[in-house]
C-alpha cells in the first residue's frame, strides 16, 4: 500500500462578499473531510477512506489519551533516555518534571515528540503497550482504518489512519474540556524543573487570533 502524508481535514468558513463570485481553489490534499462537529455529520469528502500516513495528528490520539487519564496538575517524569527520541522539539531532560496540562500544550502546540514519549512510558510502561491504547481507543470511537504504532507519527508502515477516522479522534478529542482548552489557545506558558528557559508554547493555527488564553 503506496501510503501518503494524510492532510485530515477541509477548515470551511463563510466566503467575503468580495469574493463571493471567484471560482474556490481545489484543496489539494490527496484525502480530506470535513464533518459537523456538533452531529457527525459528514459535509464533504474526498478519498476519506484511504489509509494514509499522519504524521503528528497522532498527536490528538495520544493527548486525548493524555487529557482522559490524567489530571491537569499530575506530574509526567521524562524516562531516562528521553534524548534519543528522533526530532525532539521540547528538549526534555531525563527525569525533568511536567505537569500533565503543561506536557498536553507541548504536544498539541509545539508537537513534543519527546514530550509524546514520556507520556507514553508514564501511561503504559512501553511504546508498544502505549500503541495497543491508541488503537484501542480509536475502535471505541468507531475508527475501522486506522493502526497505530507510535505516539509521535514518526512514519512507519505499520502506522496509519484515514481522513474519516482522523475527523473522529478529532471530535472525541474536542469534547475533552482540558484538551479543548489547550487548541483553543494561541500561547501558553509551561513549568518546567529543569529546562527553564524554554517554556513558551505556540499555538501554529493560523485561525486562531492571538489573545486566544486559557
Amino acid at each position: 500500500m503506496n501510503l501518503m502524508t494524510l492532510v485530515p481535514a477541509l477548515l470551511l468558513s463563510p466566503t467575503p462578499a468580495g469574493l463571493a463570485g471567484a471560482q474556490p481553489t481545489p484543496p489539494t490534499a490527496l484525502s480530506a473531510i470535513a464533518i459537523d462537529a456538533a452531529s457527525g455529520k459528514v459535509l464533504w469528502s474526498k478519498d476519506p477512506d484511504t489509509a494514509r500516513f499522519p504524521a503528528s495528528t497522532t498527536k490528538i490520539m495520544t493527548g486525548l489519551l493524555l487529557a482522559e487519564h490524567c489530571k491537569p496538575d499530575d506530574v509526567i517524569v521524562a524516562p531516562w533516555d528521553v534524548a534519543t527520541v528522533k526530532e525532539a522539539s521540547m528538549h526534555l531532560r531525563p527525569k525533568e518534571k511536567v505537569k500533565a496540562k503543561d506536557m498536553l500544550a507541548a504536544l498539541m502546540l509545539r508537537s513534543a515528540n519527546d514530550g509524546c514519549y514520556a507520556v507514553a512510558v508514564q501511561l503504559a510502561g512501553s511504546v508498544e503497550k502505549f500503541s495497543d491504547m491508541m488503537n484501542e481507543r480509536a475502535r471505541q470511537i468507531g475508527c475501522t482504518g486506522t493502526h497505530f504504532h507510535n505516539p509521535n507519527g514518526l512514519n512507519d508502515p505499520e502506522h496509519y489512519t484515514t481522513a474519516r477516522d482522523l475527523a473522529l479522534i478529532g471530535r472525541e478529542a474536542m469534547k475533552n474540556p482540558l484538551f479543548a482548552s489547550v487548541v483553543k489557545t494561541y500561547k501558553i506558558k509551561i513549568d518546567r524543573n529543569i529546562n527553564k528557559k524554554d517554556t513558551w508554547m505556540v499555538n501554529h493555527n493560523k485561525l486562531l487570533p492571538k489573545d486566544a488564553t486559557m
